[in-house]
């Protein structure tokens, strides 16, 4: 018998609607499931828009039925790429800085105390530590500029005015000597001062402590 017109929707059969429904849902499900890993992160949240909209516009009652359950789990997917892209993100930018830092320029004592001691202003000594430590004892001609403001047993404070408070002493041209006790915050500050534009900087290997012992090693009296 020849079917209805008009009526063959009202016949069909839950499996069959399912089957005719378009798939964007079931691909988000996919994801959450992780059988498309390699997919962009961004695919994910087109879909999940996609599938949100499918199955707030359900007019079956068992479209309907999905609609009460299938935000909540692409809600669920959302959360998790939205939670994996900032990891990423975070874990990229931290090993970006790494990098940047382990591939800061440098200067060894021994020359940093040549370079300084050649007159004419062409290079600066640049203290990055604490005003309290810098007052106990620099290197002649030093000027200080804090790279944190306080460094604590729960952590250390950046000093957000460091670049600009740089800047209101040297020009970027500047050949700077960057030093610190031993070495290590200097290769942050300049870091940021070579992103900065300041392509002259130096970070002082072994910090002040090479810087003293170094000079004391020229003053020892040669062997006879």
């Amino acid at each position: 018998m020849a079917p209805v017109e008009g009526g063959e929707e009202g016949h069909q059969s839950a499996d069959e609607r399912e089957q005719s429904q378009p798939r964007a849902a079931l691909v988000v499900h996919g994801l959450v499931d992780g059988e498309h890993d390699g997919l962009d992160v961004r695919g994910g949240h087109v879909l999940c828009v996609v599938a949100m909209s499918l199955a707030r516009t359900s007019a079956t009652p068992d479209d309907a039925h999905r609609a009460d359950r299938e935000p909540v789990e692409v809600t669920s997917m959302f959360s998790r790429a939205t939670s994996y892209t900032v990891s990423q993100s975070s874990s990229m930018a931290s090993a970006g800085k790494e990098e940047q830092v382990s591939a800061t320029p440098t200067v060894d004592a021994g020359q940093a105390r040549a370079l300084l001691s050649s007159g004419g202003g062409g290079h600066a000594y640049l203290d990055v530590r604490l005003p309290v430590d810098f007052d106990k004892d620099h290197a002649a001609g030093a000027v200080n500029v804090p790279y944190y403001l306080a460094v604590t047993p729960q952590g250390k404070e950046k000093n957000p005015k460091f670049l600009e408070e740089v800047g209101a002493r040297y020009g970027k041209e500047q050949h700077l000597v960057v030093a610190c006790r031993t070495g290590v915050r200097s290769k942050l500050a300049t870091a940021d001062l070579v992103n900065a534009g300041y392509k002259n900087a130096r970070s002082l290997q072994g910090g002040y402590v090479a810087f003293l012992q170094s000079a004391a090693a020229d003053q020892q009296p040669a062997p006879q």
